[in-house]
């Protein structure tokens, strides 16, 4: 398979997140800027999905659970929904960062009410300063309520939103027996994106920025992401040596590979005849 070395990307991603930096002219922007006022809604959730075979399943399990409590569900790609002139309802953001913020202030002015969770932290120690890098201060103003994936997030949420700890529906997705089958996720979609140059990868992540690159929480953004790179690089060829190691120990069995759906899944060569990818995006109901 193909080659990804650390110290190359890494002084590739350095060069970017300085011009990244001098570009960013934002100014910083603070919880209480945002006023909201009342706003009166129908009784629709909205369900944005960003990836869909990283989301969907997930949004199945919402979209089920609000319709047993007499919501009307819609699931859509965010950027369709949210450009629509829809019956105010409550909107379903995935993340918080800035263009969930210009969204919901959009939104806002439509009659919409926003509920918001960070799905993406899923897996991750939320500290307080990881928290403060990866939410944007108005996505966590406009919010009427933030939906935390435990304890430790609720507690390091850093602004005076309403936060209810609900879990994560990425743990509860509805799935067949796959019998004796050895399933292995690949994460490496920095280093193996699909589509898209490193470069332009980077670009596009350290934009995402809650706030100004400038800022300590920008400055931790840029440390998240460059970190993530590191650890990709070092863990890539370790899963590769699991999968051989796994086919060979149990030749009997297939061991199903799933790509991280933004990573290029060409990139990934197997010898054994019992390593196969999994192409399965389906919902099971």
């Amino acid at each position: 398979m193909a080659e990804f070395d650390a110290a190359t990307l890494l002084a590739k991603f350095d060069e970017v997140a300085v011009r990244i930096a001098r570009a960013d002219e934002r100014k910083v922007q603070k919880f209480s800027d945002v006023k909201k006022t009342r706003r009166l809604i129908h009784p629709l959730l909205y369900l944005l999905v960003e990836v869909k075979a990283r989301e969907l399943q997930a949004k199945a399990i919402i979209a089920r659970q609000a319709a047993e409590q007499g919501l009307n569900v819609i699931i859509g790609a965010t950027w369709a929904v949210t450009s629509l002139d829809l019956p105010p309802g409550i909107m379903f953001f995935k993340t918080m960062n800035h263009l969930d913020a210009y969204n919901m202030w959009v939104l806002s002015k439509k009659g919409h009410q926003f509920a918001a969770m960070d799905e993406e932290s899923f897996g991750i120690a939320a500290t307080s300063r990881f928290v403060a890098a990866t939410t944007h201060p108005y996505a966590a103003a406009f919010a009427d309520v933030i939906c935390a994936q435990g304890k430790a997030y609720a507690k390091a949420f850093p602004y005076p939103a309403k936060v209810r700890v609900t879990g994560t529906p990425r743990t509860l997705t509805y799935r067949p027996s796959r019998g004796g089958d050895i399933l292995v996720c690949l994460q490496s979609g920095n280093i193996n994106n699909n589509g898209r140059s490193f470069e332009d990868m980077v670009a596009h992540s350290l934009q995402l920025s809650a706030m100004p690159l400038s800022t300590r929480a920008g400055k931790d953004w840029v440390q998240i992401a460059r970190s993530s790179i590191a650890h990709e690089c070092e863990v890539l060829p370790l899963v590769l040596g699991t999968i051989n190691a796994l086919a060979a120990a149990f030749p009997d069995r297939r061991v199903v590979v799933r790509a991280h759906p933004v990573e290029n899944p060409d990139t990934w060569v197997f010898e054994k005849a019992n390593v196969v990818r999994d192409t399965n995006d389906t919902i099971v109901s």
